[in-house]
């Protein structure tokens, strides 16, 4: 064996003991269309107050493997679409004012994985404000979103601005959308969980007098996640033979070393 050769294999052995890392980001997007999978087939709709929905979709698995899964028992989740900005809610409304497209208090959508996983962006539509929109809002809305044990908020600041929180983690979020007549409400949380895996994410509105479409309600617009990668531990005794083979790589550069100084 030659020592470039030997090298390249020591290196090549090394590299496996010690890979670490992430599989490629994959996201989905209902603005898009991207990576839908069966999510697809939530229905775009548009209902009044008094409207029936016609989706049957109570479950369903985007391309990139996130399953969505609506709350209460007898849910479906159904598609809305506001200047221009797609979001989903969830059809399950008792009370008679409540916004029968978007998350309201007592509503959920759960976004679960089959390993954890970390989420590099969530996206969230439909949050406004009062005087800047023509929606009826007397709050500020806020967003409830709960992982890894730990419940944030996504709260809008203004018209063009929100705010993250999550356990320590905060962060301002410049709209993609911005929360008026004329826009969808829409932002992009990065990173909302940090570098925390989790493999369930629960979206729902905090309990606000009334619940009504008055107060805190919204739309999941898509999402991104990234997979650990598992690290390859070896055998111990290839773990010996690739420490010994080191060593007569170690001995054989020492070796030319004297050589040529001779």
């Amino acid at each position: 064996m030659t020592i470039q050769r030997a090298f390249t294999t020591f290196s090549i052995a090394i590299g496996s003991i010690f890979a670490l890392g992430t599989a490629p980001a994959t996201a989905f997007s209902f603005n898009s269309g991207t990576d839908l999978g069966s999510c697809g087939s939530i229905p775009l709709e548009t209902l009044s107050s008094t409207g029936t929905s016609v989706s049957t979709v109570s479950s369903c698995t985007t391309a990139d493997g996130i399953t969505l899964t609506a709350g209460p028992d007898d849910a479906v989740m159904t598609l809305k679409e506001v200047n221009g900005v797609k979001g989903v809610g969830v059809f399950h409304d008792l009370h008679p004012v409540g916004s029968i497209q978007e998350l309201d208090y007592g509503e959920t959508i759960t976004l679960s994985t089959a390993s954890p996983s970390i989420f590099s962006s969530l996206d969230i539509s439909f949050l406004y404000t009062p005087g800047n929109d023509v929606f009826g809002d007397v709050i500020k809305e806020v967003a409830s979103i709960t992982a890894g044990g730990f419940t944030g908020s996504l709260s809008v600041v203004d018209s063009n601005t929100a705010q993250w929180s999550w356990n320590g983690i905060s962060q301002t979020i410049s709209a993609s959308s911005s929360s008026t007549a004329s826009g969808g409400g829409l932002y992009r949380i990065l990173d909302p969980f940090g570098t925390t895996a989790v493999s369930e994410v629960t979206l729902t509105s905090f309990a606000e007098a009334g619940q009504s479409y008055r107060y805190s309600d919204y739309g999941l617009s898509g999402a991104e996640i990234v997979t650990p990668t598992t690290v390859a531990v070896p055998e111990p005794s290839v773990l010996l033979g690739t420490m010994g083979l080191a060593g007569i790589v170690a001995f054989a550069f020492s070796r030319r070393s004297q050589s040529d100084r001779a």
